[in-house]
């Protein structure tokens, strides 16, 4: 059988050649019993599988071929999925008097350093944006480490896990985290105070479009840092309606936020001078020209990609001179 797809309007088709055994396709199983060699047993088989085909139209694309495994199970991603705490793979120390207790979903007898592993998490080719945890603690200051690789592996960030009222209160608390793509090992790594922590019910990984937005952060904003005098030219075809330029070399523009990617979008121009882009400090881009004919408005100069760090940067606009520097805006994504 070639891992291959198609679909009709009406029908999904699994190609095949003729005198393949239908026992070795995909999920010809069901309770243990084996659909006997027959079309009507095949049929069966595309039957159980309607939830992975309906609704798609055209040929499968290639990546979804190669998901597929001959044991019946499609491979997905784990983002969005209710994932009970008690599902690890790997605790601290299973020998311990202070391990991990599970009661069917959640887990208990929680102490500072303890951890809880879960085997190759897929966090997809686009990564994630956050996580979100149901716990319970009558206790301050408890927090949960989401770590990939091992228990002192990156730190992807800490959900401050809040008191709510007794161990058996379970509540909601969502963090955004630095994103990660592919396959890891994930780390839950509990830190707090002397004695038990906190119970933990459950935890989903959330998908990037649930939790980041793209914020727009105009010329105008009073969220900005200008150094020296920079003038403002209202035009239409800016973002907002105008942009502010400068053409002394030193005069900057600084932005500090919260998030992941930042891009720095200015108008070129005949009389566009050259400019310097920082990132945290660090020169990023050193020498831009932003000098074109005809003009050029809303051009991104810079985009930073997805940042290693969920975290606070700051992005900085440097004019280096020969000609204005025009900004329009900063593009972050939060």
């Amino acid at each position: 059988m070639g891992d291959a797809f198609m679909q009709s309007d009406q029908a999904v088709f699994l190609v095949c050649n003729y005198g393949d055994t239908y026992d070795t396709y995909p999920e010809t199983e069901n309770n243990d019993t084996r659909y006997v060699d027959t079309k009507s047993g095949l049929a069966l088989s595309l039957i159980e599988q309607r939830a992975v085909f309906e609704g798609r139209t055209g040929l499968v694309d290639e990546d979804f071929c190669k998901s597929y495994e001959r044991t019946g199970t499609i491979v997905s991603d784990d983002l969005n999925i209710l994932i009970p705490a008690a599902a690890y793979d790997a605790e601290l120390d299973p020998g311990n008097d202070n391990s991990v207790r599970d009661a069917g979903s959640n887990i208990g007898y929680i102490v500072d350093g303890t951890w809880v592993r879960y085997n190759d998490f897929n966090f997809t080719s686009d990564g994630f944006g956050g996580i979100r945890v149901s716990a319970a603690t009558p206790k301050t200051g408890s927090k949960i480490e989401v770590r990939i690789r091992s228990a002192t592996g990156p730190l992807l960030g800490t959900i401050d896990v809040p008191n709510t009222g007794n161990w058996g209160n379970y509540q909601n608390t969502s963090k955004k985290i630095s994103s990660r793509n592919g396959t890891h090992d994930l780390y839950l790594v509990f830190k707090g105070g002397s004695g038990g922590l906190l119970n933990l019910q459950s935890f989903t990984i959330l998908p990037r479009d649930a939790t980041i937005s793209s914020v727009k952060t105009e010329n105008s904003s009073n969220n900005l840092v200008y150094s020296g005098a920079w003038s403002t030219q209202n035009n239409s075809n800016d973002s907002g309606g105008s942009m502010k330029w400068s053409k002394v070399a030193g005069h900057s523009v600084k932005y500090t936020f919260t998030g992941d990617r930042v891009k720095v979008v200015v108008r070129e121009g005949t009389y566009g001078g050259t400019c310097r882009v920082l990132l945290d400090g660090n020169i990023v881009e050193n020498s831009i020209n932003t000098q074109t004919t005809p003009a050029a408005h809303q051009q991104v100069i810079y985009d930073s990609g997805r940042l290693f760090t969920y975290g606070q940067h700051t992005i900085e606009l440097l004019v280096l001179g020969s000609g204005n520097v025009m900004f329009d805006f900063f593009e972050t994504e939060e």
